[in-house]
């Protein structure tokens, strides 16, 4: 039995067809851009849900100064599930032990900071954003800061927010 040309051209094609299927299907995951879940995206998110945390305790406290060394068993539940923390594997969201009143006068004043850099914020076409550290803020703002800026800063005291449910913290 002879193979007519028609035939031919027909294997030909389904093989051109399932070469290129292949190759499409290798290439697109790498064409396709980069997700923006967990890294600096998730630690902004945990920074900003513990300032609320905080927000949340000092006016039920009536706008009282916090801490976290003097958080009842209750106000320790606000702490449980902190946004982002599952997307940040190792990382740890760092908050500071002093006193802080949550408002303006405070803006300054770091109560939180993730102590793993990631570079997925701010999201760029091309190439990727330096290394920054996500930090909360007593006013309730978040912001990225530079690995010399964390290195500068004073963390001694801070303790992981995976530490506060159901632990006694020392002043």
């Amino acid at each position: 039995m002879s193979v007519t040309r028609s035939q031919q051209r027909w294997v030909a094609i389904g093989s051109i067809s399932a070469a290129l299927t292949l190759v499409g299907a290798l290439l697109f995951p790498a064409l396709a851009p980069p997700s923006n879940c967990g890294g600096n995206s998730a630690a902004l998110a945990a920074c900003k849900t513990i300032s609320h945390c905080f927000q949340l305790i000092g006016a039920e406290r009536g706008d009282q100064a916090v801490s976290i060394t003097e958080l009842r068993r209750s106000e320790r539940e606000y702490f449980k599930h902190v946004s982002g923390l599952s997307w940040l594997g190792q990382a740890k969201v760092l908050i500071s032990p002093t006193r802080v009143g949550i408002g303006g006068a405070t803006g300054s004043v770091v109560i939180a900071a993730c102590d793993r850099p990631f570079n997925n914020v701010p999201r760029r076409m091309f190439g990727k954003a330096p290394l920054t550290h996500a930090i909360g803020y007593a006013d309730g703002s978040t912001g990225l800061i530079s690995v010399d800026e964390f290195q500068r800063l004073d963390l001694s005291g801070f303790v992981d927010v995976r530490t506060i449910q159901g632990a006694k913290l020392q002043p």
